[in-house]
């Protein structure tokens, strides 16, 4: 998921309210890549950080998939977070 990480974009509004938060996605990826059915199963509690969640996975789609799905479709679950501490 290092992509995800390297691919989010702080809402600047929540960054000058120091809006801290975890958002769950649920998400279904189809055998070329395609990411659908986009659903917050879990909220940041902060609307803005949830919308940049879901436009975060748009922006990715259609992903780049190292080896065959084995499925036509695939359901999961992928955390984002938004935090401003700095990682050591």
């Amino acid at each position: 998921m290092g992509r995800i990480s390297e691919t989010i974009r702080y809402p600047a509004e929540a960054r000058l309210k120091d809006w801290q938060g975890k958002v769950v996605v649920k998400l279904v990826v189809t055998n070329n890549g395609t990411i659908e059915d986009l659903t917050i199963v879990k909220s940041s509690g902060y609307p803005i950080l949830d919308e940049e969640a879901v436009a975060l996975l748009q922006r990715l789609s259609p992903l780049k998939l190292e080896r065959p799905l084995g499925k036509e479709r695939i359901s999961l679950q992928v955390p984002i977070r938004y935090s401003l501490k700095k990682r050591s």
